[in-house]
This record gives C-alpha cells, structure tokens and sequence, in this order.
C-alpha cells in the first residue's frame, strides 16, 4: 500500500520549460555573484562546472560542499564572497524569474490529495538548488514548504538526478521503504531512475521530458497533472481498513461518495451496516491485494477474478481482440456515465493496461475462484453506442488511427437493440445502464 508520496518540482507540480528558464536566469545569477574584477561571464561557467561536479558526485561529500570546491579551486580568495552573493540573488531577485513558468492550482491539489488518507507527502527535486531557491520556485507553483515532511536540496544531498544513489539517499534518509512509496515526475529518464529501488512512478505528461527517447512503459501510470488530482483522490484505503472491521462487527458506518463526472469525493455521505453473515462485495482493481483489506483477516476472504475474455471470432483467420473488447466497454461507460469523451478513454487506455499488469496480474493467483464475463451478445449491444461516438473522432486527433480501426472492426457487426431483453441483473448492464442494483424505487 503506498503510503508515501514523492513529487518532482519543475516540469511536474510547477510547469516550465526549462532550458528557457535557465537560458534567462543563470546569467543574472552570474552578474549578481560576480565580485569585482570578476567578469560575469567567468563566474556563469563556474556555475556550469559546479552544476556538472554536481551530477557528478559519487555521494563522498554534500551537493553544496562539491559546488563550493568548484569555487575555491577557481578563486580561492573570493569564493565565499561569490557563494554569499548567490545565496543573495535566490533570496531576493530570483523571484523575478517567476514569470517564466506557469503556475497550476492543480499543483496545491495534488500535494493536498497526495497528503489525504494518512499518507506523507515529499519533495524530490534535483538538489542542484540551495534551500531558499527551491523553497521559493515551491511557493510559485502555490504550496506552501510546509507541506512536504522533506524537500531535497543541494545542502542535505550527496548524488543528482538521475542517479539512483539520489533516490537512494533519500529514502534513507527519511525511513522509507520503496514499496511503500510512489514517484510522480515529469523526466523520463531523471523521475524513472527510482525504479532501480522498486519504486513505481507517475509520469506527469503536461511538461513530459524525454531527451533520450525512452520507453515511457515502464511508468505504472502516465497522465497530466489533473488526472492525478483524480488517481489520488479516488480511493481511501485507510478509512476503508477501518470501516471493514467496523462493518464485520455489526456496526453502522458513514460510507463516503464519489462523483465520477466531477472527478472528487462529495461532502454526502449514507450510513451502512450488515447483518450477521450478510456479505460485502469490494469490486475494483485493487481487489485481489490483501493491502486493501489488510484489516481483514485472510480466512474470512472469498476472491474472485472476473476477466473479460472474448470468445468470438470474425472468421476463421480473423479473432475479435479481448483488449478491443474491454475497451468498447470502457468508452460507453465513461461516455454514459462520467461524462469522458472517447479520445480521454483511449489516452488513459494504455495506463489502464499498465494498472492490470501492476495491480492485477501479479495477485490473480491468489483468487479463489475465476470467470470469464464475455457475452456473446454483448458486441452487437455495445456497438449502437460505441459505433457513434468513434465515427466522430476527427483526423486531428492523436487516436483517429485507433478509433478507425475499432470503427472497421465493428463494421462486420450488426446492431442489435434489444435491451429490453437484458437481463437487468447483466453485467452488461454496468456498461449501458438499468442495472436493477441502481434502479431506484418509484
């Protein structure tokens, strides 16, 4: 169960582009630091050497010790005076180079949702920065310092991003242990080092850094800042390890809602209680891990892994994909009953893959029993609502090519409505609605 969350700050909770943000503030950092006799542009070099020393360090000393040599061995005799002043500039005219990044109010919520549920909340920056720099580009992106347990710096860090020493360093250095921790970051190749450790990383795609051209599969999850507002908020596992118990005994508890089309839990809440050998149902992702129920024990468990497993074929040479299949589920319930247009469903489509293979996967041989949900009507069902919605994808669109190509699949299947002849008890009804455990009471 992750119960400790680490950001990344430029790029990921304060959107910047960040060679144009260095292009402009380094050298104001040079000419403020530069003392007299110095040129400018000998200290703005110095800068770049003590930067790369940096990245460089093998952990033998702190960041602010390796870029303090890099000064003494350059001018011995003013190199307190050049640290001094630039100590200065990101207390005071740093603040200047604000305007080059755009500040998200998504960020706050992000450090606020991370921070729910009893769960810790750090900053992993690149420690290049002293603390009143980072602190100050903190305060830009809308959060308040305070609000992380640890922010790395280059006064309390001995390794550089990308370097899973870093990573390393910090985890020590805070007593956590990597599988209960979860990375979000922007850089594929700084962010995702920490997989080195077994750490599983968001990969936030609004300011998405990726020079080398790396595979971005290895994230467990990719989306923007506003779908992670979403992912944190969605489950309490804490609250629910402690109404599970609760329940069990014959209690009454306040179960919390959440609204789908808004994306966030809702002040509403309905009380609950069970009957003696009444059971309770979890369905979800997340169900076959015991850390959801870590308060139950295991005995008084029944798992069941129902997977959707197409049986069909188009012809003797063609098969119907289960993925496509899964997928045309997702969309017409996104689309009826959150409000999602299919092009959203198709760009969370491949983290929702990388969830199964997370999440579902490595616990589906601890299920005590297996089914397959598959009906062989559902495909002529689904397609007089997927068929619509897909025909409207434009050619602009980054899923045009997979929308065509769900459209073909579905031109070799026929329409069938008939949903007054569905069972109101069908697990299609999750997908297309009248589901009798959802239909009111006149």
């Amino acid at each position: 169960m992750i119960r400790h969350i680490l950001f990344d700050l430029d790029g990921t909770l304060l959107p910047m582009d960040q060679d144009k943000f260095g292009e402009w503030y380094l050298p104001r950092l040079a000419r403020h630091a530069a003392p007299e006799g110095i040129p400018a542009e000998a200290v703005l070099k110095l800068i770049y050497r003590g930067w790369a020393a940096m990245v460089r360090n093998d952990g033998s000393a702190s960041n602010e010790t390796v870029f303090r040599r890099c000064l003494t061995d350059a001018y011995p005799e003013q190199a307190a005076a050049i640290s001094r002043r630039m100590l200065d500039y990101y207390c005071g005219e740093f603040q200047e180079a604000k305007w080059l990044t755009a500040p998200t109010p998504l960020a706050k919520l992000a450090v606020e949702a991370a921070g729910r549920h009893g769960r810790d909340v750090y900053l992993a920056t690149n420690p290049v920065f002293p603390r009143p720099g980072t602190e100050m580009r903190i305060r830009w992106a809308g959060v308040d310092p305070a609000a992380f347990r640890d922010i790395s710096s280059y006064e309390n860090s001995s390794f550089c991003k990308p370097s899973a020493g870093y990573f390393r360093e910090f985890l020590e250095r805070n007593r956590l242990r990597p599988e209960d921790c979860l990375m979000i970051g922007n850089d594929a190749w700084e962010d995702m080092s920490i997989r080195e450790l077994g750490v599983p990383v968001y990969l936030v795609t609004d300011c998405l850094e990726n020079r080398q051209g790396l595979p971005l599969d290895g994230a467990a999850w990719t989306g923007s800042l506003a779908e992670l507002v979403e992912r944190l908020d969605a489950l309490d596992v804490k609250l629910l390890c402690e109404h599970l118990p609760r329940l069990l005994a014959g209690e009454e508890v306040q179960m919390p809602e959440f609204n789908f089309q808004t994306g966030k839990r809702v002040a509403h809440t309905h009380p609950m209680r069970v009957e003696e050998g009444q059971p309770i149902i979890i369905e979800g992702i997340h169900g076959l891990n015991d850390a959801l129920t870590e308060s139950v024990p295991r005995e008084m468990k029944f798992k069941i892994y129902i997977s959707a497993l197409t049986m069909l074929n188009l012809d003797d040479h063609n098969r119907i994909r289960t993925t496509d299949a899964r997928l045309l589920r997702r969309i017409v319930r996104d689309n009826l009953f959150r409000g999602t247009r299919p092009e959203t469903t198709m760009a969370m489509w491949a983290s929702v893959r990388r969830g199964e293979e997370n999440y579902i996967f490595p616990f589906q041989e601890e299920a005590d029993a297996m089914f397959n949900s598959t009906l062989a009507y559902e495909l002529p069902i689904m397609k007089k609502y997927a068929y619509p919605l897909l025909c409207a994808v434009q050619p602009e669109s980054p899923y045009y090519t997979l929308a065509r190509r769900l459209v073909k699949f579905l031109n070799y299947i026929r329409v069938a409505d008939v949903e007054d002849e569905i069972p109101v008890n069908s697990i299609l009804r999750e997908f297309v609605g009248g589901c009798c455990f959802y239909r009111e009471e006149d």
